[in-house]
């Protein structure tokens, strides 16, 4: 399209060129004719002939009727009739050193007074041969281009087919049961690039999902095995012997606390399920975490005493409420479930603190124990469901606590950190800071 355009615009420029020049001259001519009379005129383009002007230039002078030129450089007339304008192309024969040769010429007739019909024209061997070498030109750049576009489309597709080959290779595999299976990464940066990430981390997302659902059904059958025996055993009993009321009445007070037991890990990952399976925060209000925490402090003051254990809560230190947006209710039982957990695992005699501050932006909750802690390789681990640092399974518990900590985390957009102690171990949940209401802001005051 380029050299299209650049072939038609200098042919057109060089056409008018053409056609000035020979307008200029015929004037000149004309001029001279009006001036001077046909003598004058005769030894005009006499003069021109025998110049550098005749190599390029054509010119001659016969009468309208026919019959032998008075002058020019043309040995006869041409034979190809005039436009409406005068304009006329033709082919001549060349002459001296272009004897033999046949060139294109355009030129213009008008006719004199006195019975004669001037011509003058040019030679247009130059014009017709940039017209070739642009011709030839384009002849060549668009079998390039087709060359060029063919073999760029057998490699872009083969490459294309190559990339989308790697994403059925994957797809099938998965589907043959075979989760470890992802999408190989260019490193172009691309599109495909980006759709394989996408399609990598949505894998990395299945098969963790999978695996914890294994592991979930692999817990749930072990933690219910066991209550669920001890219930069936004391049935059992109950009904084999001759039991008075009293036995009867511990049997059936057994049977409660394990169904108790089993309804309360059902409730649990109920909640967990719940809460994952909400995104939609348009229910969330601003809450003062302080007084949320507070609450949970005084509630289990008594269970810690009980246990001789010493649980501190420490108010933030600031003009404002701690305020962020979230769930009350969840965020009052996720603060449960820290402090529960801490006094569950701290010793007898140990101590456990408790405390919300603000800085940056950011509202912490911190609750910090003088236990076993968690040690830094299981601290990831133990965010899932279930999963106990106690394998035996002794120690009364789920293994939910932390999990559903860690879901009341994510939708609150909050960071869940686990930390040493030194000893023990240090929870902290990072929540974003809101501005308290107006109202509530008030009332603080």
């Amino acid at each position: 399209m380029v050299l299209g355009l650049v072939y038609w615009t200098t042919a057109a420029l060089i056409d008018q060129q053409t056609v000035t020049a020979i307008n200029t001259e015929m004037a000149g001519l004309r001029d001279i004719y009006r001036r001077g009379g046909v003598n004058a005129l005769i030894a005009a383009i006499d003069n021109r002939v025998s110049g550098y002007q005749g190599y390029h230039h054509l010119y001659l002078l016969a009468p309208q009727e026919g019959g032998a030129p008075l002058v020019g450089n043309l040995r006869q007339w041409p034979g190809v009739p005039p436009d409406r304008n005068g304009w006329m192309r033709f082919t001549v024969e060349g002459e001296g050193d272009r004897q033999g040769q046949l060139w294109p010429a355009q030129a213009r007739l008008v006719h004199l007074s006195d019975g004669l019909r001037l011509l003058v024209g040019r030679d247009m061997t130059e014009r017709t041969g940039f017209a070739q070498i642009m011709e030839q030109s384009l002849a060549f750049a668009l079998a390039t281009s087709l060359v060029l576009g063919v073999i760029g489309g057998i490699v872009m597709s083969r490459n294309l087919l190559r990339r989308i080959d790697a994403v059925n290779r994957t797809a099938q595999t998965i589907l043959e049961g075979d989760l470890s299976g992802r999408v190989p990464v260019s490193g172009a940066g691309d599109e495909f690039d980006r759709l394989a990430i996408n399609l990598n981390s949505m894998l990395d997302r299945m098969q963790k999902l999978i695996s914890a659902m294994r592991e979930v059904s692999d817990n749930i059958a072990h933690d219910l095995r066991s209550p669920l025996n001890r219930m069936r055993s004391r049935l059992e009993i109950t009904l084999v012997g001759k039991p008075d009321l009293a036995e009867y009445q511990r049997s059936l007070e057994g049977a409660l606390e394990d169904t108790d037991a089993i309804l309360h890990t059902f409730n649990a990952l109920l909640s967990i399920a719940r809460i994952e399976g909400r995104h939609a925060t348009e229910s969330f209000e601003a809450v003062d975490l302080a007084e949320v925490v507070a609450c949970t402090v005084e509630l289990y003051e008594p269970v810690a005493e009980e246990r001789g254990q010493t649980l501190v809560y420490t108010p933030p230190y600031a003009d404002h409420p701690p305020t962020v947006l979230g769930d009350r209710h969840l965020l009052s039982q996720a603060a449960a479930n820290l402090v529960d957990n801490a006094i569950k695992y701290t010793p007898e005699g140990g101590h456990i603190s408790v405390f919300v501050n603000v800085a940056l932006g950011t509202v912490r909750l911190v609750v910090a124990d003088d236990g076993p802690g968690i040690p830094e390789h299981f601290r990831g681990a133990v965010l899932n469901r279930f999963v106990r640092l106690e394998q035996s399974r002794h120690t009364a518990g789920t293994g939910l606590g932390l999990s559903l900590v860690s879901a009341v985390a994510e939708l609150h957009a909050a960071r869940l950190e686990l930390k040493d102690n030194d000893p023990g171990l240090r929870v902290e949940l990072h929540f974003p800071e809101r501005a308290a209401p107006p109202a509530q802001a008030e009332a603080a005051q």
